[in-house]
């Protein structure tokens, strides 16, 4: 890395000294004080001794009055240095963020594209298998993606592997449903869903309150795919043979 792209500090980069500020005659004053003090307070104040009162306490704020204009004029002094020097780190802390804002910028945009363009190459590899393979015209990526996809740590080589699972699985569950009569309705209704246990329980409730329905019995289903066809060819069978009646 190029030392122009490196910051370096160190604590003797700044420098200040630890002034004192020294009242030579404090202990003078504060003696003065609480000798007026004690003066004032043992006093009786009449119409002779209020003017002196009065002219000792005008005296003595005076003289405070300008010790504390003082203080200010001292403090602003000492502030001003340290008010610059603070300016200074702010300006430095501030350029670092701004430096650190273009920099996520640019990160986030370089993962998204990222992302995009996983997402298009799992989408040419869905395309291609199911083209190749499956033919499954109305089946879209959309059904086999998810977010955790397009993560880095996410291979390409699991994410075909599980593809290979997705297409097996419904090539299966549409072998099932072919085997079956009127079987358009299950058709659609699977391809909303991909999910062969929901399709059979909405078809084996229907057949289930169909076939029993003539004998006014309560009808709850929770069936196997085997006894589901079986009960297929039982329904049909009274269907064709032995009953007329329509779904409740």
């Amino acid at each position: 890395m190029d030392n122009e792209l490196q910051l370096f500090f160190k604590k003797s980069d700044i420098t200040y000294t630890k002034d004192k500020i020294f009242i030579s005659n404090f202990d003078v004053l504060k003696e003065n004080i609480e000798t007026i003090s004690k003066f004032i307070r043992n006093s009786e104040v009449n119409e002779k001794t209020v003017k002196e009162v009065k002219k000792i306490l005008a005296n003595a704020n005076k003289t405070i009055y300008a010790i504390d204009s003082l203080k200010k004029k001292i403090k602003q002094d000492l502030l001003s240095p340290y008010l610059h020097f603070e300016g200074q780190i702010k300006e430095l802390i501030q350029g670092i963020k701004e430096a650190e804002k273009d920099a996520r910028s640019k990160v986030r945009d370089l993962e998204e594209s990222e992302r995009s363009n996983k997402k298009n190459a799992i989408e040419k590899l869905f395309n291609k298998r199911n083209q190749l393979i499956y033919k499954i015209s109305w089946l879209t990526i959309d059904k086999f993606i998810k977010n955790e996809y397009l993560n880095k740590t996410y291979s390409m080589k699991k994410i075909e592997e599980e593809l290979v699972v997705f297409f097996e699985k419904i090539k299966n569950d549409l072998d099932v449903l072919e085997k079956m009569t009127n079987n358009q309705f299950l058709l659609l209704n699977y391809q909303e869903h991909l999910n062969l246990a929901l399709v059979l329980q909405d078809k084996s409730t229907q057949k289930c309150r169909r076939a029993l329905n003539a004998f006014k019995l309560p009808c709850k289903v929770s069936i196997s795919i085997t006894q589901q066809i079986a009960l297929e060819k039982i329904t049909n069978l009274l269907e064709e043979h032995l009953f007329a009646y329509t779904i409740e």
